[in-house]
């Protein structure tokens, strides 16, 4: 018996909550017109999302690590890296946003849905469902804001207009 037994340290969650920090970060400073935010937006959601597309089957397990279900992961991590690419995408005004926000609500819902189906026949699971769950909820609520919100309104909250009809902004 070990006196003091060393336990991983869950780098994968702590790096997902900072790079979420660093993306709310960079949406205040593009607010404020402040430099070098638009650089941080890209690079923490397409960080993230890189983080969820290659690696969700080790970010989304039970603490134990090995209850989960293989398949439910790599969906789970596809989607919410189309999810945040398409968040980056509307943040940014570039073309394909819609579609992207569009896919990312039907996918993560189906998700959410299988979750459900899933935690009722299988108790053992439920940490990990209750996980990708708490990830993807507030992902839906977002993409569904962000699918409603018009362009133009995006580019007032950043001061800036849109050109109507573009994916561009308009420069001053």
């Amino acid at each position: 018996m070990e006196l003091f037994p060393l336990h991983p340290l869950p780098v994968m969650p702590i790096l997902e909550r900072i790079l979420w920090g660093l993306a709310i970060l960079a949406v205040v400073m593009k607010s404020g017109h402040l430099p070098m935010s638009a650089l941080l937006l890209v690079l923490s959601l397409g960080l993230l999302a890189n983080m969820y597309l290659f690696l969700g089957w080790r970010l989304f397990p039970a603490p134990t690590g090995t209850v989960q279900l293989t398949v439910l992961s790599a969906a789970s991590g596809l989607m919410l890296a189309v999810a945040t690419s398409a968040i980056l995408f509307k943040l940014q005004f570039w073309t394909g946003r819609e579609a992207m926000l569009g896919l990312s609500i039907l996918g993560l819902s189906i998700l959410v849905l299988t979750l459900l189906v899933m935690r009722a026949r299988r108790s053992d699971l439920r940490t990990y469902i209750r996980g990708l769950a708490l990830r993807m909820l507030p992902l839906i609520a977002l993409c569904t804001m962000l699918l409603a919100t018009p362009d133009a309104q995006v580019g007032a909250f950043y001061g800036r207009p849109v050109n109507a009809g573009t994916s561009a902004t308009a420069l001053p």
